[in-house]
């Protein structure tokens, strides 16, 4: 398999391997070997998709395909045991993140506990009404995780539609700040 150039935000600064600069790259250009995704990279970066509740799922598909070739274990065969780790590892993060990104449920729960943890970073004060509608957000989820629970469709579908509604509504508060 040949060295494949990409950028790759938020990797490591330096390759496990040989310590060289590796400047973001999926692999190393001193010795070639495969790197590690970064612990912190959220899924939206992972696919260079914009962090917001509505996402191009053709797009996702496309750029889950296209890493997933690059990092598919069966590609690291004959390769050194840490090699087959890494590629073990990036590929299992490939996977939830885009199980994650794919459904909308789990996209808005994980985009709330990003925007929480981000909130926690801002200086200052987020408006209220931008909290007012993350509690909201929050409890059409509940809502919406109860009547699934308990297959009551009419529930379901009036919690998800005010899911959406609300999910709409988050986005564009989320976007004026």
């Amino acid at each position: 398999m040949g060295t494949v150039k990409k950028e790759l935000p938020l990797a490591r600064s330096m390759c496990w391997h040989c310590q060289s600069d590796i400047g973001g790259e999926y692999f190393c250009n001193q010795c070639v070997k495969v790197q590690p995704l970064s612990k912190d990279m959220d899924y939206f970066t992972c696919f260079g998709l914009p962090r917001k509740l509505n996402v191009d799922t053709a797009q996702l598909q496309t750029k889950c395909y296209e890493l997933s070739r690059v990092f598919h274990p069966d590609f690291f065969e004959g390769k050194s045991e840490m090699e087959r780790a890494v590629s073990l590892a990036n590929s299992a993060t490939l996977n939830q993140a885009y199980r994650t990104l794919k459904d909308p449920i789990q996209r808005v729960e994980y985009l709330l506990r990003l925007e929480a943890g981000a909130a926690k970073d801002i200086p200052g004060k987020a408006p209220a009404d931008l909290f007012e509608a993350i509690l909201e957000m929050q409890e059409h989820l509940e809502a919406f995780h109860a009547a699934k629970a308990e297959n009551d469709a009419e529930t379901l579908a009036r919690a998800g539609e005010l899911l959406r509604s609300a999910m709409k509504t988050l986005e564009a508060k989320r976007a004026a700040l």
